[in-house]
């Protein structure tokens, strides 16, 4: 959370029942997270 903290505009999203490998561990909610952030800066 520190690091988040320090990064001006950054959003900490916590991925459930990951730890390190939050991609492998919890695929779904992982790519949930990554593609809601691409949408919020208007990637595709």
């Amino acid at each position: 959370m520190k690091m988040q903290q320090n990064i001006a505009g950054s959003k900490l999203v916590l991925i459930p029942s990951a730890a390190h490998a939050a991609i492998s561990e919890n695929a779904p909610a992982a790519n949930r997270a990554i593609l809601d952030w691409g949408r919020s800066h208007n990637l595709r």
